[in-house]
């Protein structure tokens, strides 16, 4: 007689208690029972394969339960792994930077509180110093969210072909960002109440892409 799903579930949750299967977040929940449930069709497919019927049942039972544990082994396997590798990227975040253009950035300093040194100089009327807070703490959430490591991409030009190697989605946003930072603090470009407004809009499309990227990535 072949185990009913109901009975393959059972008996993986019994042997993943242990782990404390429950506290485990949603992507690995997910991804358990995905291997989970491919694994049930795989082992359906192989019994049906074997001609099972002439056997004693005291022995199909026990070789049932071999199988079983023998795939529960395997999804610890693949917990152990995931739990591996999100380790290692606990591990690997970029370490805190020092410095970006010019600015010192210590502890204290946030992506968050730069844009309120933005807001300040904002309004202070000095809107080239409140574009360059702006494109700082950009550069420094990207820096934190892992999307680009700032100490081996030093240039606006080698930070944006290192993100375009990451999946990073508003490419062109960001590219028309640089450029126009380059133009303003650089270049000593003027900036009109309609540009500015143009870049804190990009700046916020940006901000957003970058969170759901640490989203995706995490």
């Amino acid at each position: 007689m072949l185990p009913t799903k109901g009975e393959f579930d059972n008996t993986i949750k019994e042997i993943l208690s242990s782990l404390e299967y429950k506290h485990l977040n949603n992507v690995f929940r997910e991804f358990i029972d995905n291997i989970k449930d491919f694994l049930f069709q795989w082992f359906i497919k192989l019994l049906n394969k074997i001609d099972i019927k002439l056997a004693n049942p005291m022995e199909v039972s026990k070789k049932l339960s071999i199988w079983f544990m023998i795939i529960g082994i395997l999804i610890i396997a693949a917990i152990i792994i995931l739990i591996a590798i999100k380790f290692n990227k606990v591990l690997n975040r970029n370490p805190k930077i020092k410095e970006i253009l010019g600015e010192r950035i210590t502890n204290e300093t946030t992506p968050e509180s730069l844009r309120d040194k933005a807001v300040f100089f904002k309004n202070e009327g000095d809107l080239r110093k409140s574009v360059r807070y702006d494109f700082i703490a950009l550069l420094l959430l990207m820096h934190e969210k892992n999307l680009v490591y700032l100490e081996l991409n030093k240039t606006n030009s080698e930070i944006f072909e290192n993100i375009k190697k990451s999946g990073f989605r508003n490419l062109n946003v960001l590219k028309n960002q640089i450029e126009m930072f380059n133009a303003v603090w650089y270049g000593n470009k003027n900036l009109s109440s309609e540009e500015y407004e143009k870049w804190t809009l990009s700046l916020n499309i940006l901000w957003n892409g970058v969170k759901k990227y640490e989203e995706k990535n995490k």
